[in-house]
Formats: structure tokens, sequence, C-alpha cells
């Protein structure tokens, strides 16, 4: 028996047993089989995606976060897009969702689809959570943020001197980073 086969038998066992105790699965319960390992994780999302389907219960965001999760780490668009889109409704202002679709847009070199999330996370008003980085240097930390740096016109003309530069010598972006 392989571990697909091992993994589906397992998660009918586990509803069998919980029915049979007169538990009903939760929405937790579905999220667990979900993700955890078992089916979005393990790569079987044409298989998570019958099992939303087959739900007796509303999927709730949590369910479509861990099958965009899943679709993310194995580069599913089609199912990432209709998770994305449930979340989307769901959720409006959860960042993280609008995020990670950039990031898998990104990875697939479809720049117009990652403008056009941007276009939205601005037109909804989402707010992403202010993001810090900082440098050591001669003993100093220096401290950086996303916002309202007093520099910020001089640090833009010289990054872009510098991937113009790159660019010239034959550097592509390489964005296979931003799903890890």
């Amino acid at each position: 028996m392989g571990l697909r086969s091992m993994a589906l038998a397992f998660m009918v066992l586990l509803f069998e047993e919980m029915r049979g105790a007169s538990i009903l699965p939760d929405a937790i319960t579905f999220t667990a089989v979900l993700s955890g390992y078992i089916l979005g994780r393990a790569g079987y999302l044409d298989e998570a995606w019958d099992f939303i389907q087959s739900m007796p219960l509303k999927p709730d965001a949590t369910i479509w976060g861990a099958l965009l999760r899943s679709c993310s780490i194995h580069k599913n668009m089609q199912l990432a897009e209709i998770a994305a889109t449930k979340l989307f409704e769901l959720e409006p202002y959860n960042s993280a969702n609008y995020v990670l679709m950039m990031s898998l847009y990104a990875m697939s070199d479809r720049w117009g689809d990652v403008e056009h999330i941007k276009d939205l996370i601005s037109n909804i008003g989402v707010k992403n959570g202010q993001v810090w980085s900082w440098i050591q240097n001669d003993q100093i930390i220096h401290l950086f943020s996303a916002e309202n740096h007093p520099d910020e016109r001089e640090i833009y003309f010289e990054l872009n001197h510098l991937v113009s530069e790159m660019k010239k010598l034959g550097y592509k972006l390489d964005v296979k980073c931003l799903s890890e």
C-alpha cells in the first residue's frame, strides 16, 4: 500500500471512528485532514479539492487557507486562484492572503496579475503590518522601515541604478525564495 492509499485509508478510518463515537467532525478536523500532511501538503491537491467539495459543512477561511498554502507548496495556480478568491471574500483585510498570491504570481512570471493584486490591496485599503530591516555597520545598528525614510528618494535612485547595472551583466530576477 502506497503513501497515498495509506493517507486516504487513515482519513476514512478517522471519520468512521469519530462517527462511531457520536463525534461530528468540525472545521478544525477537516482543516487538519486537509493540511495536516494528509492531502494538501502531501501533494494530493485534486483529492483535497474533492474533499472540500464533499464536506458536510461550508468551508471557512481556515479550510481555504490550508488549500492555498498547499497550492503554494506545489505550485498549483488553478486551485490557488479558487482558494484565494474565496479568502478574499471571507477575509478581505487579511494581507497574508494577498501577499501569498502575489508571490505565486511572481514565481509564475505573471507580473500583470501581481499588479492586479496590488491594485486590489490599494482599492480595498488592506494594511500590511510595518516591516523592519536592520544592518550593523561599525558597531552601529541601522534600522530601516518600508515607510517614510528621510533618504527614500536617494535610496530608490541608487537601488534602481544597481538593478540596471546588474541586468547589464546578465542578472535575471529570481523569485523562487518568495514561497519559502
